[in-house]
């Protein structure tokens, strides 16, 4: 089902997301950067998934969870990624 599976793991243990919140660190933004250069030699097509920590998310009564925070992650690391020239395609 998939092929090349890539987990982004900092071994200083920092997040790439503060909890609750769809903005990426700048060291993350740099390593998403640098990958994008990699992946763009790679033929295949991609999927990036977000995840977020276990605690629940308020959502400010506006019925935003954890589910559409996932999402935001995976777009925001997508953003990335085509800044640092990775075909939007």
């Amino acid at each position: 089902r998939y092929g090349l599976r890539i987990q982004i793991v900092d071994e200083a243990n920092r997040a790439m997301f503060d909890s609750g919140s769809a903005g990426v660190k700048p060291h993350m933004r740099e390593v998403l950067r640098l990958l994008a250069e990699v992946l763009g030699e790679v033929p295949n097509r991609l999927t990036i998934e977000g995840h977020t920590d276990a605690q629940a998310f308020a959502g400010n009564g506006r019925g935003y969870s954890n589910w559409e925070l996932s999402s935001d992650r995976a777009n925001a690391s997508r953003r990335e990624l085509a800044a640092g020239g990775l075909a939007e395609d």
